[in-house]
């Protein structure tokens, strides 16, 4: 009888759990970036990871951790401009200049961050060009696009791992973003593209350009296709060689930039008529991030008007704006706010409770009913 009603107990509380839990929308915290405020609707943040850290910069890079902003040392770039990617284990790639005269000395410079040290990728590089390093995916490799020569392109597709430089032996593809298998999703000739060992086009329609803005570790891919007639763009998924265009919140136009490893896509949606605003995509679900802001969470009371990344532990990274003639614009960071106790949480705390009484003999079928 007892193992019978523990069984119970386990049920209850895991059908009352849940249900409501699953059908329940995340609220988020928004908390200004200090130090990485947009100017003007520019944004000086460019990645996050699942720890809620934050690069970026705008003459220096930029790291938000912990709820402070620091610009980091560098040793080997004379001039380090931005930081572009960042992963789990705080390794931080990007670019900036050596402070030289002449146009080599001038061009943009790859670097690689790691515990302190400051790599220098130029050069390592095959080409005496400029340099870009995009993103870095978990185990540390980072993916590199590098000019043939001083005067410019063609720009060579590369990857960085360990010091040593691998040359893809692939020209005209600008990458956006590596994911941890080493595939890598950006634009071929402003056609949206994946390379997995060969350069594939992801099929949106002849005439539009299209962009490849995220990818997350099952290949699926997120960006926007801008009609080559209209000009309006729409926000699109790529998964299993298909594409799937997500549609708008307001009607005109929508640009999706992230996707995590759970499927969450982050985007905004744009309005010629009214105002537009951040979105979150989950379960083929377009919610507008601006209904989602917990009570109280949004202290300066900021639009938020786009959504840039998300971590797979549900942070997302943006910008927001206050509203009215002379609006100033702010990155943020939205925090998944905690949730009160609900009917899942007090079911389970009840049912765990209620286990461990029962362990201790002083309870009954009765007692539960009541």
């Amino acid at each position: 009888m007892g193992g019978r009603l523990i069984s119970s107990l386990i049920l209850t509380g895991a059908i009352l759990a849940t249900a409501p839990c699953a059908l329940a929308a995340t609220e988020y915290d928004v908390i200004d970036l200090p130090g990485m405020n947009a100017s003007n609707g520019f944004n000086y943040a460019r990645a996050l990871n699942d720890l809620g850290q934050v690069v970026g910069g705008n003459s220096h890079v930029l790291l938000y951790s912990g709820g402070t902003t620091q610009e980091l040392d560098f040793q080997n770039i004379a001039i380090p401009t931005v930081g572009t990617g960042i992963n789990d284990s705080g390794q931080i790639v990007g670019f900036g200049f050596s402070g030289q005269s002449g146009k080599a000395g001038q061009a943009s410079q790859a670097f690689f961050y790691s515990n302190g040290t400051d790599a220098n990728l130029a050069s390592l590089l095959p080409y005496p060009g400029a340099s870009w390093a995009h993103s870095v995916n978990a185990s540390g490799e980072a993916v590199v696009e590098n000019y043939e020569t001083v005067n410019g392109g063609p720009d060579h597709l590369l990857t960085y791992q360990n010091g040593i430089v691998t040359d893809l032996h692939v020209t005209g593809f600008s990458p956006t973003i590596i994911n941890d298998l080493g595939h890598i999703a950006g634009t071929v000739n402003q056609r949206a593209s994946f390379y997995d060992g060969q350069v594939h086009d992801l099929g949106t329609p002849a005439g539009d350009v299209s962009v490849a803005s995220g990818m997350n570790n099952s290949d699926q891919i997120v960006g926007y296709i801008r009609d080559g007639s209209t000009g309006a763009a729409s926000a699109y998924l790529y998964s299993n060689g298909a594409i799937t265009e997500l549609g708008t919140l307001h009607g005109d136009n929508s640009y999706a930039y992230a996707i995590n490893n759970l499927g969450q896509i982050v985007g905004s949606s744009d309005s010629n008529v009214v105002l537009g605003g951040a979105f979150i995509d989950s379960n083929d679900q377009m919610t507008d991030l601006n209904t989602l802001i917990a009570p109280g969470g949004n202290p300066q009371g900021l639009h938020i008007d786009d959504a840039f990344g998300i971590s797979d532990s549900g942070y997302i990274l943006g910008t927001g704006s206050t509203l009215g003639p002379s609006p100033t614009y702010e990155t943020v960071l939205l925090v998944p706010a905690t949730p009160e106790p609900g009917a899942c949480g007090i079911a389970l705390i009840a049912t765990a409770g209620l286990l461990r009484r029962r362990r201790a003999g002083d309870v009954s079928l009765v007692s539960l009913v009541k």
